[in-house]
């Protein structure tokens, strides 16, 4: 016990150093590698549950750990001095809060309207709710480039500037602009035939 808690006062400290090392944020390394690293205990017991048939404890460790978690926002508050938490956290963290939503709903989804096979190794809805974790984590690593104004303008000119680098990565420079800009030289790239 006093492993894990010497543990615990020491990630927050190496996550934050992460994030400024490698430039990811605090935002995405926290919603990925220290959230992975706390969930550990949790995917143990969870795994443990379902192999010896106890599903519902299983199930019931994974809910009730997600709204544990969320109450110790309150518990954060309290020890924050410098205003209300939820008005100085970044807005990056709407992707998170948004994926947790969606799955949220899938899960709900899940219970309601039971699958009775799996095409795959997995059902649709646990299949599902893995996508759109995966994707929620490829979308806040992509917004880790717009981090400075992410703060004040969410989804404004970063999205721009993203789309417009992800196709000059795509095709080197945007098709509109290889026209043009040869038309401009007298070549005739932009001239239909």
């Amino acid at each position: 016990a006093v492993a894990v808690i010497v543990a615990a006062l020491w990630l927050p400290r190496l996550g934050a150093e992460l994030a400024r090392q490698t430039g990811l944020g605090e935002a995405f390394v926290g919603s990925l590698f220290v959230a992975i690293t706390t969930s550990l205990p949790e995917i143990v017991v969870s795994l443990a549950a379902v192999r010896i048939g106890a599903l519902d404890l299983g199930i019931g460790n994974v809910l009730g750990s997600n709204l544990f978690n969320l109450l110790i926002l309150g518990l954060d508050d309290v020890f924050y001095r410098h205003g209300p938490l939820m008005a100085d956290a970044g807005a990056s963290h709407s992707v998170s809060v948004a994926a947790i939503v969606i799955m949220n709903g899938l899960f709900l989804i899940g219970l309601t309207y039971k699958v009775m096979t799996k095409r795959f190794v997995v059902a649709w809805d646990t299949g599902a709710i893995a996508a759109v974790y995966v994707s929620a984590v490829a979308l806040s690593y992509l917004l880790t480039a717009c981090r400075p104004e992410i703060r004040e303008h969410p989804f404004g000119t970063c999205w721009r500037r993203l789309i417009g680098t992800s196709i000059r990565r795509l095709f080197g420079r945007a098709p509109n602009q290889a026209r043009h800009s040869d038309f401009r030289r007298g070549g005739t790239a932009g001239i239909p035939r």
